[in-house]
C-alpha cells in the first residue's frame, strides 16, 4: 500500500540516504523521492438525526442496551445477499464543484445510514466496535477533499520492521485545501435542507446549529479532519517508479499499489 510499500524500500536500503541512516538503517541505492509524494483524501463529516429509521438500527436494532447483530439481518445477507449487511454502508454519493470555476470535482459525498458516535470518521468506527451508538435515527454526509494540493510524507523511524513509519498527510498545508471542505460543509448543508432529505432532517448534530460561520467550520474541520482511505503516491510513478512501475536503479523490482 501507500504506506507499507515505501517503508519496505527504506528498510531494504532504498530511499533517501540521510532518512534510511538516521533511523539506524543503511542506504544500498540513492532514492530521495520514496515515501515524499503522499496525497489522502482528508474528511469531515456533516449529519443530521432524523424521522425515520435508518441503516445503523437495522444492523443492531436493540442498541445501546444489547450489541448484537439482528438476526434478520443476517439472515438476509446470508440466504440472499441482500439487505444493509450486504452494502459498504457508504456505496452512494456524489462528485462536485465546490465553486463554478474549478474545472473537476473538488469534493466528494458520502451518504451514510447513521450517525456515528464521534464526528471523526476513524474515531467514530473505534468507538462502533466497543458497542458506542448514537442513541437516535439519524444520516451522515461524508464531506471529502477528493483532489488535494497538500503533499505529506512517510519516513522509517527505525530499521526495525515492526516499528511503525512516521506519517505525516499534511491534510491542510494548503489554503485550497482548507477552502474547498468549507464550501463542501455549506452544500452538504443545503442539501439537507432541500428536497426528500429535507423533509426527513430534524437537528444537525454534526458540525451543529452552533457551528455557522466560515471561520467556525474550518475550526471544525481542523478539530475532526480524518482520513477518507484515499491514501497513495508513497511511490510515486516518474519519480520512484517508470510508466512500467519499475523502481529506478534496481533491476526485476516493481511497485505496483497505491
Amino acid at each position: 500500500g501507500a504506506l507499507a510499500s515505501p517503508q519496505l524500500l527504506m528498510l531494504s536500503g532504498i530511499g533517501d540516504e540521510a532518512t534510511l541512516r538516521a533511523a539506524g538503517g543503511r542506504c544500498r541505492l540513492s532514492l530521495p523521492a520514496v515515501g515524499e509524494g503522499l496525497q489522502d483524501h482528508g474528511a469531515v463529516t456533516v449529519a443530521y438525526e432524523c424521522s425515520i429509521a435508518d441503516g445503523m438500527s437495522e444492523i443492531k436494532p436493540w442498541m445501546p442496551y444489547l450489541n448484537v447483530l439482528s438476526p434478520l439481518a443476517l439472515l438476509k445477507w446470508a440466504t440472499r445477499g441482500a439487505g444493509i449487511l450486504a452494502t459498504t454502508f457508504c456505496d452512494h454519493g456524489a462528485f462536485l464543484r465546490s465553486r463554478p470555476a474549478v474545472e473537476l470535482p473538488d469534493v466528494q459525498l458520502r451518504f451514510v445510514p447513521g450517525i456515528g458516535p464521534d464526528p471523526d470518521g476513524v474515531k467514530a468506527y473505534e468507538l462502533l466496535g466497543k458497542g458506542v451508538q448514537h442513541p437516535r435515527y439519524g444520516y451522515t454526509l461524508q464531506v471529502i477533499n477528493c483532489r488535494p494540493k497538500a503533499v505529506g510524507s512517510v519516513r522509517i523511524a527505525s530499521a526495525d520492521a515492526m516499528v511503525a513509519p512516521e506519517v505525516r498527510c499534511n491534510y491542510l498545508g494548503r489554503r485550497e485545501d482548507v477552502a474547498a471542505i468549507v464550501r463542501g460543509v455549506a452544500v452538504a448543508r443545503s442539501l439537507a435542507r432541500a428536497g426528500p432529505l429535507g423533509e426527513v432532517s430534524l437537528k444537525e448534530v454534526y458540525p451543529g446549529e452552533e457551528v455557522r460561520s466560515d471561520e467556525e467550520v474550518e475550526a471544525y474541520i481542523r478539530r475532526t479532519l480524518h482520513s477518507a482511505n484515499g491514501l497513495s503516491g508513497g511511490c510515486c510513478i516518474g519519480r520512484v517508479v517508470d510508466d512500467e512501475l519499475r523502481v529506478h536503479g534496481v533491476a526485476g523490482l516493481r511497485v505496483a499499489d497505491g
